[in-house]
């Protein structure tokens, strides 16, 4: 499996236009997996050999050499600011592009500008290098940092003013066919969004069965089938909820499902719902035996909303003392009583301080 900034930095080289070569230098994959990647993200390839050449800023007019310029002092101070290369040359060019309508070079262009800076990538030396103007004191490029200079493309006589665009749209085209789609939608998203997911999970603690089920890659396809639910322990007793489930741990799960639903319908995807109230939740002050513990968690959302191979048996309602919404079974004949209620009446016997 890639690693999450290995996919990330190639969404991103796609998604501005580089070349497969290019791509390959940032990623430091082979040619077959940034194709693959490549169709994933739903973009076309770009047609011909890589321009990498310094003839673009040789011979390029004035204007065009001090946007070249400007773009190698941005990426020469995310540089000192520690940034990794590749971040930096691909933060600096989507700043460069900012406000331009067609940028005066691509991304592959800017790419050998920056190895050539550094001396990275696709080229094996420095051959270019940043250096204050003699005269107006404005960083730009130079072959032969050892001779000083008079004059740069931003003070030159008669340099023409470069022209303010817009940004270039972020949406690819289909290899196949002709229907635009944004990037988001493409596989490559998708599985990026899946390895973070799982990486959040695996911070809080979740099993290995809750991590494919959620992050989308369970073994058994959609996780709705009858053994969907193998391997994730015990399911809450909703024929004995307010018997065998204690006062303290019904109030933490109502809080629980209150967050879920308020997340989720902020337009959230289930999931996202979920580990976002487990993760808020879980972080809230309380007595040490009410502590959420994540597979009751993931238990109590399932029958809440009948997912992931779950069967509906947990509603939310609202009591009408309080007005507190709490989880009632939709399998016990006698309906719960509000648990904020009974540990306002009685907040010692809960570990709870009386004010």
């Amino acid at each position: 499996m890639y690693r999450l900034t290995t996919l990330e930095t190639a969404r991103q080289c796609l998604r501005l236009g580089a070349r497969p070569r290019t791509t390959q230098w940032l990623t430091g994959l082979s040619n077959k997996a940034v194709l693959r990647l490549t169709a994933e993200a739903n973009v076309a390839i770009p047609r011909g050999r890589p321009p990498y050449s310094e003839e673009l800023f040789h011979s390029a007019a004035l204007s065009v050499k001090a946007e070249i310029s400007t773009f190698a002092g941005d990426y020469a101070f995310l540089i000192e600011q520690q940034v990794l290369p590749a971040q930096a040359l691909i933060s600096a060019y989507r700043h460069y592009c900012a406000g331009r309508l067609e940028p005066a070079f691509s991304f592959d262009q800017a790419f050998f500008i920056v190895s050539c800076l550094s001396g990275l990538w696709a080229a094996p030396k420095r051959t270019l290098f940043l250096r204050p103007c003699g005269g107006c004191a404005s960083l730009h490029l130079v072959s032969n940092p050892d001779v000083p200079t008079a004059w740069c493309p931003f003070c030159a006589p008669h340099a023409p003013k470069a022209v303010v665009m817009q940004l270039p749209s972020l949406q690819v085209v289909a290899r196949r066919g002709e229907s635009v789609q944004s990037a988001a939608a493409s596989a490559l998203e998708q599985r990026i969004q899946a390895i973070r997911m799982q990486e959040a999970l695996e911070r809080l603690g979740a099993s290995q069965r809750h991590v494919q089920i959620l992050a989308g890659s369970a073994a058994d396809g959609d996780g709705e089938g009858e053994g969907a639910r193998a391997g994730l322990g015990k399911e809450m007793p909703l024929e004995r909820w307010s018997r065998q489930v204690k006062t303290l741990d019904r109030a933490v799960f109502a809080a629980l499902a209150c967050t879920y639903r308020r997340v989720s319908d902020e337009g959230c995807t289930v999931e996202q719902a979920f580990v976002a109230a487990f993760r808020h939740v879980s972080s809230l002050p309380g007595p040490a035996p009410a502590r959420l513990r994540f597979d009751r968690a993931f238990n109590v959302i399932a029958a809440l909303d009948g997912l992931w191979g779950s069967q509906r048996g947990l509603e939310l309602v609202q009591c009408p003392r309080c007005r507190s919404q709490h989880l009632s079974s939709l399998l016990e004949l006698e309906p719960a009583h509000c648990p904020f209620c009974q540990v306002a009446r009685r907040p010692v016997v809960f570990g709870l301080k009386q004010r």
